[in-house]
C-alpha cells in the first residue's frame, strides 16, 4: 500500500520525516511533520522544495535578444551603476514607460539653454590655466 504524499512525491519514510525533523531542529525551528495522506494532523507539513519561503517570485521572466555589442555595452552600464544587468534593464523600462527618463532630459535641456552661457564662461575660466603652453614643455 503505497500512498503519495505532496502528489508526486511517494510517502515520507520515517527516516526522510526524521532527517526532516533533525534539520529543523539544528535550524531552530517548530519539529516539521508530514502524515503521508495529505493531511497536517494539527501540525505543519513539510513542503515540497519549490514552496520554500523566499525562492518563488512574484516577476514573470522573459528572453530578450540582444547584438553582442549592445549586450556589452548594457553590462557595463549597469556595472558603473552598481546594478545586475536584469535590474538595469527593469530601470530602463520603468524610467521609459513612466515619462521619468523624458522628465529628466527636459529638466536637462531647460537647465542648459536657461544657464548655457554662463556654464561656457566657467568652463573657458577653468580650463583657460592649461591652455596655454608653459615654457619648455615639448610640444
Amino acid at each position: 500500500m503505497s500512498r503519495r504524499c505532496h502528489r508526486s512525491e511517494p510517502r515520507c519514510s520515517r527516516r526522510a520525516v526524521a532527517r526532516a525533523r533533525q534539520r529543523l531542529r539544528v535550524a531552530g525551528s517548530p519539529s516539521i511533520h508530514c502524515a503521508g495522506d495529505g493531511s497536517s494532523r494539527g501540525r505543519p507539513r513539510l513542503l515540497p522544495p519549490c514552496y520554500h519561503v523566499g525562492v518563488t517570485s512574484a516577476k514573470k521572466q522573459t528572453q530578450v535578444r540582444l547584438e553582442e555589442e549592445v549586450l556589452v555595452a548594457g553590462k557595463a552600464a549597469a556595472a558603473a551603476r552598481r546594478l545586475d544587468f536584469n535590474k538595469y534593464v527593469e530601470r530602463l523600462i520603468i524610467e521609459d514607460t513612466t515619462g521619468a527618463r523624458a522628465a529628466g532630459m527636459a529638466a536637462a535641456q531647460r537647465l542648459i539653454d536657461e544657464h548655457g552661457t554662463f556654464l561656457d564662461d566657467l568652463e573657458r575660466q577653468l580650463d583657460a590655466p592649461y591652455a596655454e603652453p608653459k615654457p619648455g614643455a615639448a610640444a
